[in-house]
């Protein structure tokens, strides 16, 4: 027999859009006004974390062995390696890549 969910699962919604166009000022409204209707997901990511952001709340700011570990085990839903190039002028250093996603259990 198969079982019935009390109540229907959630629906996902991705919002997308260039830069500085507002999608994370609409997600946060929605979620103030409307949170039994929606939910925001924490990315996982390799990179530092910035002054202003939690572990947890932000993303989860991981390693990049225990990152490559999940996706390789399945627990990714989707993930992306990230370069973030240089500033203009900055000369020596390679541009930094990072690993961003979001695992299964999070959403």
């Amino acid at each position: 027999k198969r079982a019935v969910p009390e109540k229907p699962p959630p629906r996902i919604i991705v919002m997308t859009g260039p830069s500085a166009v507002g999608r994370s000022k609409l997600m946060h409204r929605l979620v103030e006004e409307f949170p039994d209707k929606f939910g925001l997901t924490v990315s996982h990511t390799t990179r530092r974390p910035k002054a202003h952001e939690v572990q947890g709340r932000d993303y989860f700011f991981t390693s990049k062995a225990a990152f490559q570990a999940d996706a390789e085990g399945g627990k990714m839903l989707e993930w992306a390696p990230v370069e973030k190039a240089n500033p203009p002028g900055h000369r020596g250093h390679e541009p930094e890549a990072y690993l961003y996603g979001t695992t299964i259990a999070t959403v």
